[in-house]
């Protein structure tokens, strides 16, 4: 790493992720894009929550997946983008949701 990362005690950032220097572990985040779904579900909430997970590697695909599966299906469905999703799609929208909610990180060995 050059002198221009940000380095906050054991950790810096690396690929605009954190990297636990001392376990020599990727970390990303998840409790800061997991309270972003206390907006009521629209087609734009959706894709605007996927949106948040920044993932340059593609590391955390098998987390945003599902997201972007559930925006696809709402395109199909005909939805617009600001009105209330289905109740079908809400539960979907929910069961994502919860289980984001129970990781406040993800720690990958590099």
């Amino acid at each position: 790493l050059d002198g221009t990362s940000e380095a906050n005690g054991s950790h810096c950032k690396v690929l605009g992720n954190q990297w636990d220097v001392d376990k020599d572990q990727l970390v990303f985040d998840m409790s800061a894009i997991a309270g972003a779904g206390e907006q009521l579900p629209t087609k734009r909430t959706v894709i605007s929550f996927a949106a948040k997970v920044y993932d340059p590697i593609g590391i955390l695909t098998p987390a945003t997946l599902k997201l972007k599966v559930l925006f696809q299906r709402l395109c199909e469905d005909g939805c617009s983008w600001d009105d209330l999703i289905s109740l079908e799609r809400q539960e979907e929208w929910r069961s994502i949701l919860s289980g984001i909610r129970e990781e406040d990180e993800i720690r990958l060995p590099r």
